[in-house]
């Protein structure tokens, strides 16, 4: 299982920045079929496949093991085609109405990869804060929709065969003092800072700050490992934005509101697993979380997610 584990995040390294894996990790032993698996399990088979693309041809996996992932790697790219189409529409729709959405995680982080339409898509994630009872109502009269039952943090329905979730908060925590610090954070650190994701239609939809996705998607990622578990797929997010952004980031301010959050314990740990196991560059990490990991926190959370 550890030689599995090793070759599927280097599968992943790979994939993300399209260089060559380390081709001794691959041999006539290599339990392709169970690698197979693992990547749909963690939802990166389509990453996954770039890296598999990157192996001389001596250690790919055998012809039926490899067009099978092929197949996966396809299927994701026309399902994050489709995914495009109806944000696309759905935007046109709200703008039409008068609502401006902020598109959360998703297709948005997808653009951070160096393939996004590799990475698995999933819902349509939509912040309308004040606004969100006006989305609600007007999505309610779409031709064809399927509404799902509210929750606490929103409303989702499923349209053109893709669900879509109207937030009114994109960020909460259980515990009072969690909700004041954020309350806090929040007021000084914008969701959005003129950022836009182009859509097919040549519109576009704003997107987070790379400052505020730095903190959300973490902060998403947490929730899931804490409460149903999480995928490489998100830590894969973390690390594209890291990649991308990571050098323009206030270290020292990040750190500060992950330590008035509680969370800068697992971000350090997160950190950690995105330099020596994904690959990013150490310089575009910030040095205040690095410098926090704790190696029992490392192999806990790598643990668990894998």
């Amino acid at each position: 299982r550890e030689k599995t584990d090793a070759q599927l995040l280097a599968l992943l390294r790979s994939g993300l920045w399209g260089e060559a894996p380390r081709a001794e990790l691959f041999d006539a032993a290599t339990p392709w079929p169970a690698l197979l698996h693992a990547a749909r399990r963690q939802t990166v088979a389509g990453v996954a496949f770039a890296g598999v693309e990157c192996l001389p041809a001596a250690c790919r996996p055998p012809r039926e093991v490899l067009l099978a992932w092929y197949a996966d790697a396809q299927r994701i790219a026309a399902a994050s085609r489709r995914v495009d189409e109806v944000l696309a529409r759905v935007v046109a729709r709200y703008r039409a109405a008068g609502l401006s959405p902020v598109l959360l995680k998703g297709q948005g982080v997808a653009r951070l990869y160096r393939e996004p339409q590799l990475r698995q898509p999933g819902d349509i994630d939509l912040y309308f804060g004040p606004s969100c009872a006006r989305a609600n109502a007007e999505a309610v009269g779409w031709e064809g929709v399927a509404v799902h039952p509210a929750t606490t943090y929103h409303r989702s329905f499923t349209w053109q065969g893709v669900t879509v979730e109207n937030h009114r908060r994109y960020v909460d925590f259980y515990h009072p003092a969690n909700r004041r610090a954020w309350a806090a954070i929040a007021a000084r650190l914008p969701l959005t800072d003129g950022s836009v994701l182009a859509l097919p239609d040549g519109g576009e939809v704003a997107v987070p700050s790379a400052r505020m996705n730095a903190l959300y998607l973490l902060l998403h990622l947490m929730h899931h490992f804490l409460q149903t578990g999480v995928g490489l797929r998100q830590v894969c997010d973390w690390a594209c934005l890291l990649a991308r952004h990571g050098r323009s980031l206030d270290g020292a301010t990040l750190a500060a509101d992950l330590r008035a959050l509680g969370m800068l314990r697992p971000a350090a740990a997160l950190a950690r697993i995105v330099v020596d196991e994904l690959g990013v560059p150490a310089g575009a990490v910030p040095a205040e979380l690095l410098g926090a990991a704790r190696g029992a926190d490392v192999r806990l959370l790598l643990g668990d997610i894998l």
